[in-house]
């Protein structure tokens, strides 16, 4: 049951925010309970999730993509400038669709348009 592990994901970050290695699941299931918590639009704890996973498995094959998807919550939806701009740090060259690519672009530009100006 995705939702209730969502649920119980939430209060485990709530209750211990200082331990990040202490709210990631197995590779799978963290990317499992990532999206599900992207496809119930619980931006911020999705963002979070995604994160944690390319944190926790930066080997992993599906890691450029995960962060593709962070930079995807942090630009559209959470408004987070400085989590994308990390999430998209050397992230180009990893990618290896076309649709990757092109999302990887269009997210930089979107960037652009949230980033306050350098003062």
């Amino acid at each position: 049951d995705l939702a209730g592990a969502a649920d119980l994901y939430a209060k485990m970050v709530e209750r211990f925010p200082s331990m990040p290695a202490g709210s990631v699941l197995a590779a799978r299931y963290q990317l499992d309970l990532a999206n599900h918590l992207f496809a119930a639009q619980r931006h911020a704890l999705a963002a979070l999730a995604y994160e944690r996973f390319a944190q926790t498995y930066p080997t992993d094959p599906q890691t450029p993509r995960v962060r593709l998807l962070l930079t995807l919550v942090a630009v559209r939806y959470t408004r987070e400038p400085a989590r994308a701009k990390a999430a998209l740090s050397g992230l180009r060259s990893k990618l290896s669709t076309p649709e990757d690519l092109v999302l990887h672009d269009d997210l930089v530009s979107e960037l652009a348009a949230i980033t306050p100006p350098a003062q």
